[in-house]
C-alpha cells in the first residue's frame, strides 16, 4: 500500500518553534531509518516474489480480495498498512498476523512508538505481533518485543530498535508454521488505549526535544523516570 509522504507538513496554525521541531523530528526519522535499513524499494524486498503497489483507497477493494484469495496462503503477515476491512479481511488466511509498532493493549492505533516518550516511559516502546481482527490492534498476541535501551539512543533509534527486535521471532514463527506447528496466542486482557492520527500535534514534540534534548532514554537509564516495565508475551509454538 502506498503510504503518505515520509516528510509531512505541519498544520497551518503551528507556531514557528513547533514547526521547526516538527520538521526536525521527521527529517531525523528519515535519516535514522535510512541509515538503519538502507534505501530499499519494495522490489528490492520482494525480489522474484509476485507483488504490486496499490493506493490506500484500493486496499479493501473487491479486486484486492480476489487476488489475496487466489494466493491460498498458509500464513498472512501485515505490516504498515491502513486498517484492513471486509471484503479483504474475510479472505485472508486463518492465521494472519499484524506486526504492530506499539505494545498492545497499552499503545494501540497511531504513532504508538512516539506516545511512550510523551508519557515519559521510553521502555514501553516496542512491537506487538497479534492476530489481525476488525478491532484496532485488538487481536490475540503471538509475541511482543522491545529493544535493549542504551545510553545515547534518541526516539528514532528506539523505534528502529523496536522493529529489529521483532525479526528473530518473526523468522522463528514462519519456520514453525512451515513445519506444521501451532502458534499459541494470548488474549489481550484489557482494552488499553487507542491513539488516533489526529491526537498528535507538533507541540507534543516539545517534551522530547526541548526538555530532554532527545535523550529521554538516558534519563530512564539513570533511574529518573521510574522503573515500570511491560510484561511481554513470549513466542510459544507447539
Amino acid at each position: 500500500m502506498r503510504r503518505e509522504s515520509l516528510s509531512p507538513t505541519a498544520p497551518e496554525a503551528t507556531t514557528a518553534h513547533d514547526r521547526a521541531l516538527f520538521r526536525h523530528h521527521f527529517d531525523l526519522r528519515n535519516r535514522t531509518e535510512a541509515q538503519a535499513y538502507g534505501e530499499l524499494t519494495y522490489q528490492d524486498l520482494l525480489g522474484k516474489c509476485p507483488g504490486r503497489v496499490i493506493e490506500a483507497t484500493a486496499l479493501n477493494s473487491v479486486q484486492v480480495a480476489r487476488e489475496v484469495k487466489d494466493i491460498e496462503a498458509d500464513l498472512g503477515i501485515v505490516f504498515g498498512t491502513d486498517l484492513i476491512k471486509e471484503p479483504v479481511l474475510g479472505v485472508l488466511p486463518e492465521l494472519t498476523l499484524n506486526l504492530h509498532l506499539g505494545l498492545s493493549p497499552w499503545y494501540r492505533g497511531s504513532a504508538t512508538l512516539f506516545w511512550p516518550f510523551y508519557f515519559l516511559e521510553p521502555q514501553w516502546a516496542g512491537v506487538t505481533v497479534h492476530r489481525l481482527v476488525e478491532a484496532v490492534d485488538g487481536g490475540e498476541v503471538a509475541f511482543q518485543s522491545t529493544p535493549v535501551l542504551q545510553s545515547g539512543m534518541g526516539i528514532h533509534d528506539v523505534g528502529v530498535g523496536a522493529v529489529k527486535s521483532a525479526i528473530p521471532n518473526i523468522l522463528q514463527l514462519i519456520e514453525a508454521v512451515d513445519a506444521g506447528k501451532r502458534i499459541n496466542l494470548a488474549r489481550q486482557r484489557s482494552s488499553g488505549r487507542i491513539f488516533r492520527t489526529k491526537d498528535f500535534r507538533p507541540c507534543h514534540l516539545r517534551l522530547n526535544y526541548d526538555m530532554f534534548g532527545d535523550r529521554m532514554t538516558d534519563a530512564y537509564l539513570a533511574g529518573l523516570l521510574g522503573v515500570s516495565v511491560p510484561n511481554l508475551v513470549s513466542l510459544s509454538c507447539e
